[in-house]
């Protein structure tokens, strides 16, 4: 899969998966850190809806704080496909140089 459809495929996961749970649709994704599952790109996301300023993103799985509760993404039924978990270790390796800050 090539990086343009990996990017839009992780958009449509996002607004697919999370838009029900509350967050406003996005079009884009942030500029973030690699290798840093509190700034990374999908947390970066996940941060802006009031219920989540403490979400962090690994390559495997997504932890929410909910109400100060936290929960892994199995225990919330949200499932991180094999091609966002691609998207999030390419990240992390640097390969998406206009996403870095």
């Amino acid at each position: 899969m090539d990086k343009t459809a990996l990017i839009m495929g992780t958009i449509k996961w996002i607004n697919d998966t999370f838009v029900p749970r509350g967050l406003k649709p996005i079009e884009d994704l942030p500029r973030a850190q690699p290798g840093q599952g509190e700034a990374c790109v999908i947390a970066r996301i996940l941060r802006t809806h009031p219920r989540w300023p403490n979400a962090s993103v690994t390559s495997s799985f997504i932890h929410l704080n909910i109400d100060g509760i936290e929960y892994e993404s199995a225990e919330q039924d949200i499932d991180m496909p094999e091609e966002i978990r691609q998207f999030i270790q390419d990240f992390d390796r640097g390969e998406y140089p206009d996403l870095i800050e």
